[in-house]
C-alpha cells in the first residue's frame, strides 16, 4: 500500500513538472545576463512601454515560415534588440506581440504585428532605432551591448505633400518633405534636401529607376518649388529610393475654343496620329530643356500640342532654328527627316515659322531621301578592299535596290560606278575614308549621306593574357606615359584607392565593388586596393542587389574571370550553373529586358560555351529582336553594351546588320561636348564603339572626344562627376576600361567546362595560374567596351512581386544601379523590425490575408525578391541555439527517475 502511496505521489510531480516545462519553454526561457538597456515603444501619440529591460541570454518565441506558411519556434541567443523586445512583451500586459515572421533567403525575422491593448493592431510597419541611429542589422541580429536606448515605434520615417494634386502645366508645385520625430511624435522639416519630379514607377519596376523631370532643395521649413513644364501624371518623390511619394495630375489651363486644325502624322507606311484639335495657345520644350510657349499658332506649336495630347513623344531641337528630330521614337538620319506640308503644299519656311489659319491641315511625314550607299565593312584596314554600292528607294514597295551607273565621290575623287551601282575601291592610307553620290554641282556636291569608314594600320596581334597590357589605347598607362589618358586614368585609381572600405569592399552596395574590379583589372600599373578587393570577393558575397538575379550572377562571373578566378569553382558558388539557372528556353533572366542576356552571354563565351550552342543562338536571337528601328536597343547605353558582345556572335544570321545599325545610332548621337548625354552613358559607349573599330581619340564633335569629356568631368579627387553624386563609384570606375579601350570581354580569362564541378572547399582562390582548365582570353583588337546593364537595384516600395524583409539600413551611399536609360542613385534607407507570437497569434491563413490588407502600409520598408520556395525554408536555429525546453525537460526527468529509485528502497 505504501508503494502505491509513493507511486501516486510520485506521478502526480512528475506530470505536473513536464507540464509546467512545456508550458514554460513554449513562452520565454530567459537566463538574465544582467545586461540592462531602456527600451521605449511608441504607436504614433501613445508610448505603449517605457522602461529599463534586463536582457536574457536566451529568448524561446514562435514564428512563422513565410516560404512554408508553417508554425515554429526557436531561440535567440545573447542580447539583441529582438531579445529586448520579447522580454518586455513578457513583463507588460499594455502590449502583445501578435506575427513575427521568418523570412529563409535572409535568414533574418520580423516583427509584423504588435496588438495594443489602447488600440487595433498595429502591423507591417516597425522601426527601430538605437540610440538615435537606423543600425543596417536586422532585428535578430542588433546585438546590444547595455546602456543603449532603443526606440520601436510604428510609422512612416518620411512624409511628402504638395499643396493640391491637381496643376496646370507651367505652375510649380509647392512640395513639403518632413521626417517623423520618434522621440516626440512630432513631424520636423527636412531641410537642405532634394525632392524630384519623375515618371511614375509601373507596377513591374520596368522603367526603374524612373525619369526625372526636375529636382529642387528644400528651405529650412522643409518646403521646395517644382516646375511643372509638362502635361501627364507625375511621382513628387526623393532620390534613391523612390519612396514617400505624392502622385500629381498636370494638365492644360482651361482654354476657348481656338482656331481648328486637322493634324495627320505618318512614319512610312504608318499612321501615327490623324485628329482634330482646337488650339488658342501652344508650348513645347526643346532637347536643351528650353520651354518655348507663344499665344501664336505655329505649325510647331500645333503639332505638339496634338502629339502631347496623345501621348506621343517628339524631340525638338533648336539649331539656328527649331527642327524635329524624332516622332515616337523614329529618328531622322542621313539625308532623311521629318517634312510638312499644310494643305498638301509645300512650304518653305521653317515649321516654327509657319503660322497655321482656322481650318487648315497640316501634315508631317518622314522623308526617305532617294539615294544611299551602302558598304561591306564598318571599318578596315590599309590594303583590305572596300565595296561601296549606291542604292535608290523605292517608297511604292519601301524597299531599296542597287542603282544604275552613276558617281560617287570618294575622298574627294570622283569615280564611275558599275551597273550594279558599285565601287571597289583599296584604301592606301589609314585614315577615314568619305564617300557619298555626286550630284553633279560643285556648289551642293553630296546627294546622299556620307559614309565613314575608318581605315587602320595593320597591327601584330601580341595576345597579351586579359587583364594584362594588351587591347588599350593606353597600354602603357601605369607605367611613365604622362599622356592625357594616363594622368586621367591614375587620378581615378587614386579615388578608388582612397573610397575603399576596410575589409576591401566599396560603398554600400555590392554593385560598387563588382564595378570596381573591372577598372583594376582594366588598369595595368599599381593598384592599392586591388589585391584587398580580390580578398573580399574571394570570401564569396552575394551578388545580388536588386531584382535581376542573373544579371547579377552573370557580373559576378564576369569580374572573377577579370581576376583570373574560376566562377565554376573559386568561390562557394557555382556562378555559371548560377546563370544557366536563368535560362527559360528562350531568354536569360527576366523576359521583356535584355541586359541579362548580354551580360549572361559575356562570361558564357569565356567559360566553354560557343555560338553554336542551341541557348546561345537563342538568347542572341532574342537580344536582336528587340532592337528598335533606329538601331538602338532600349536604351544609348544599353546598345553600347550590346556592341561589346555582339562581334563575338558575327557568325549568327543578323548579327552584323544590327552591329552596323546599332553603331550607326551611337555615332549619330555624339554631342558637342565630344561625349553621348552624360558620364552614365558615355564610358559604355566609348566601350561599344571601341569594340567595333571605332578609335575614340579622334571620334571628334567640335573637335571635342568623349576621352575630352570624360577629363571635363573629373574633379579634384580624381573622381568623375561632382563631389555630391553619391554613384561617383560607379562612373569613375566605368570610366576606366573605357578610356584604356578596353571592353569587358577583354578583360576575361577563358576557362573550360569541368567534367564534374567538385563541391566548394569554402571558397578557394582558383585562378588562371593554378587552373589546369582556364586560358587566357585573347582579344583580336586592341579595343574597349563599356556599358552599365538594368541595374539591380530593388526599389523600397511593395508591391505583390516582393516581399518585405527585415534588413535596414544606415548608409546614405547609393545602392542601386539601373538598367538601362539614365542612371539615378539609390539610397536604402533604415527601415526594420522583429516580432513575438503570443496565445493570440493567428494561422498562416489569417496571417496572410492581414498582409494582403496592410500591403498598402508597408512600402517604406525594405523590399527583396522572395518568388520561389527555397530549401532553406525549414526552421532556424539561429546563431547555433537549441530549443532550451529538450534540455530543460531532460534534466526533469533524470532527476525525477533517480527520486523513483529512491523511494522505491524506503517501501
Amino acid at each position: 500500500m505504501k508503494q502505491k502511496i509513493y507511486s501516486t505521489i510520485f506521478l502526480t510531480v512528475f506530470f505536473s513538472l513536464v507540464g509546467v516545462s512545456a508550458v514554460y519553454a513554449d513562452t520565454i526561457s530567459t537566463l538574465a545576463t544582467g545586461t540592462t538597456s531602456h527600451l521605449t515603444i511608441r504607436n504614433q501619440a501613445a508610448v505603449v512601454f517605457d522602461d529599463e529591460v534586463t536582457i536574457p541570454t536566451s529568448t524561446t518565441f514562435s514564428y512563422t515560415n513565410v516560404t512554408t506558411g508553417e508554425l515554429a519556434s526557436t531561440s535567440t541567443e545573447g542580447s539583441t534588440v529582438l531579445s529586448l523586445i520579447l522580454t518586455a512583451d513578457a513583463l507588460s500586459e499594455d502590449f502583445s506581440i501578435s506575427d513575427i515572421s521568418y523570412y529563409p533567403s535572409r535568414d533574418s525575422f520580423i516583427i509584423n504585428c504588435m496588438t495594443i491593448q489602447s488600440a487595433d493592431s498595429a502591423c507591417w510597419n516597425w522601426k527601430y532605432v538605437v540610440n538615435g541611429t537606423y543600425p543596417f542589422d536586422a532585428i535578430d541580429d542588433a546585438m546590444l551591448s547595455g546602456g543603449e536606448h532603443v526606440f520601436f515605434y510604428f510609422g512612416d520615417r518620411y512624409t511628402i505633400s504638395t499643396d493640391t494634386d491637381t496643376y496646370d502645366v507651367g505652375a510649380d508645385a509647392t512640395v513639403t518633405f518632413e521626417e517623423y520625430d520618434f522621440s516626440s511624435d512630432a513631424w520636423n522639416p527636412k531641410q537642405n534636401a532634394t525632392v524630384l519630379l519623375t515618371e511614375p514607377l509601373l507596377s513591374d519596376w520596368s522603367n526603374y529607376p524612373p525619369q526625372i523631370y526636375a529636382s529642387a532643395i528644400t528651405n529650412d521649413s522643409g518646403s521646395a518649388l517644382l516646375p511643372l513644364s509638362q502635361i501627364g501624371t507625375f511621382d513628387v518623390t526623393i532620390p534613391d529610393d523612390y519612396w514617400p511619394k505624392q502622385t500629381i495630375e498636370v494638365t492644360t489651363a482651361p482654354q476657348e475654343h481656338g482656331i481648328e486644325n486637322h493634324v495627320t502624322v505618318r512614319y512610312i507606311n504608318d499612321l501615327l496620329l490623324n485628329e482634330t484639335i482646337y488650339t488658342t495657345s501652344t508650348y513645347f520644350a526643346d532637347t536643351a530643356g528650353n520651354v518655348v510657349e507663344s499665344t501664336t499658332t505655329t505649325a510647331l506649336g500645333v503639332l505638339t500640342n496634338a502629339l502631347r495630347l496623345n501621348n506621343i513623344d517628339v524631340e525638338i531641337i533648336n539649331s539656328w532654328t527649331y527642327y524635329i528630330s524624332s516622332i515616337d521614337g523614329h529618328t531622322a538620319s542621313g539625308f532623311d527627316g521629318w517634312v510638312y506640308t499644310v494643305n498638301q503644299m509645300d512650304e518653305y519656311s521653317g515649321i516654327n515659322d509657319k503660322i497655321l489659319n482656322d481650318g487648315d491641315s497640316l501634315e508631317v511625314f518622314y522623308s526617305v531621301w532617294p539615294w544611299r550607299i551602302s558598304t561591306n565593312a564598318t571599318s578596315t584596314i590599309v590594303g583590305n578592299d572596300i565595296v561601296f554600292t549606291a542604292e535608290e528607294y523605292d517608297p511604292s514597295s519601301t524597299t531599296w535596290g542597287p542603282t544604275t551607273t552613276t558617281t560617287m565621290s570618294i575622298n574627294g575623287d570622283l569615280y564611275e560606278t558599275d551597273g550594279q551601282g558599285s565601287i571597289i575601291f583599296t584604301p592606301a592610307v589609314a585614315t577615314t575614308t568619305i564617300a557619298y553620290i555626286y550630284s553633279g554641282s560643285e556648289d551642293y556636291p553630296q546627294n546622299s549621306a556620307k559614309v565613314e569608314l575608318p581605315v587602320y594600320e595593320e597591327v601584330q596581334e601580341d595576345h597579351a593574357p586579359s587583364g594584362g597590357s594588351g587591347g588599350g589605347g593606353c597600354g602603357s598607362c601605369g607605367s611613365n606615359s604622362t599622356s592625357d589618358v594616363d594622368t586621367v586614368v591614375k587620378n581615378i585609381i587614386t579615388f578608388l584607392d582612397a573610397s575603399q572600405n576596410e575589409d576591401g569592399s566599396f560603398g554600400s552596395s555590392i554593385s560598387f565593388s563588382d564595378w570596381t574590379a573591372f577598372a583594376y583589372n582594366a588598369y595595368t600599373g599599381p593598384a592599392a586596393g586591388k589585391d584587398t578587393l580580390k580578398a573580399y570577393l574571394l570570401t564569396d558575397p552575394d551578388p545580388r542587389d536588386g531584382f535581376n538575379d542573373t544579371a547579377s550572377y552573370a557580373k559576378r562571373a564576369m569580374v572573377l574571370m577579370s581576376y583570373g578566378i574560376d566562377p565554376y569553382v573559386g568561390t562557394n558558388t557555382n556562378y555559371i550553373q548560377k546563370i544557366l539557372d536563368g535560362f527559360d528556353g528562350t531568354q536569360f533572366g527576366i523576359d521583356g529586358i535584355i541586359n541579362d542576356d548580354i551580360f549572361a552571354l559575356m562570361p558564357l563565351l569565356h567559360a566553354g560555351y560557343t555560338h553554336i550552342d542551341p541557348m546561345i543562338v537563342s538568347s542572341t536571337k532574342y537580344i536582336l529582336s528587340q532592337q528598335h528601328a533606329d538601331g538602338s536597343f532600349e536604351s544609348k547605353d544599353l546598345t553600347g553594351t550590346a556592341l561589346q558582345i555582339l562581334p563575338e556572335l558575327t557568325n549568327i544570321n543578323g548579327v552584323t546588320d544590327a552591329i552596323a545599325k546599332a553603331k550607326n545610332f551611337l555615332l549619330s548621337g555624339q554631342q558637342n561636348d565630344g561625349g553621348f548625354g552624360d558620364i552614365y552613358a558615355t564610358p559604355w559607349i566609348m566601350q561599344g564603339l571601341t569594340a567595333n573599330g571605332v578609335d575614340i581619340s579622334i571620334l571628334k564633335k567640335n573637335n571635342l572626344s568623349p576621352i575630352d569629356y570624360i577629363q571635363a568631368n573629373q574633379v579634384a579627387d580624381g573622381g568623375i562627376g561632382e563631389t555630391t553624386n553619391t554613384l561617383r563609384l560607379w562612373t569613375s570606375a566605368w570610366a576606366v576600361p573605357a578610356l584604356l579601350e578596353k571592353p569587358w570581354y577583354s578583360l576575361l580569362s577563358s576557362f573550360s567546362i569541368p567534367q564534374s564541378v567538385p563541391p566548394s572547399s569554402g571558397g578557394g582562390n582558383t585562378t588562371t595560374e593554378n587552373s589546369a582548365t582556364s586560358t587566357p582570353n585573347t582579344t583580336t583588337q586592341e579595343t574597349a567596351t563599356s556599358t552599365e546593364a538594368l541595374t539591380d537595384e530593388t526599389p523600397s516600395e511593395n508591391t505583390s512581386e516582393v516581399t518585405i524583409l527585415p534588413i535596414s539600413y544606415e548608409s546614405q551611399e547609393a545602392t542601386l544601379y539601373a538598367i538601362g536609360g539614365g542612371i539615378v542613385e539609390q539610397t536604402l534607407e533604415p527601415e526594420v523590425a522583429g516580432v513575438k507570437i503570443t496565445s493570440e497569434t493567428a494561422s498562416p491563413e489569417e496571417s496572410a490575408e492581414q498582409a494582403s490588407e496592410n500591403t498598402a502600409e508597408s512600402v517604406e520598408q525594405l523590399v527583396s525578391e522572395e518568388t520561389t520556395a527555397t530549401a532553406d525554408a525549414n526552421a532556424p536555429e539561429k546563431n547555433g541555439a537549441k530549443p532550451v525546453h529538450y534540455a530543460f525537460g531532460a534534466t526533469i526527468f533524470l532527476g525525477l527517475l533517480l527520486g523513483w529509485r529512491f523511494l522505491r528502497t524506503l517501501v
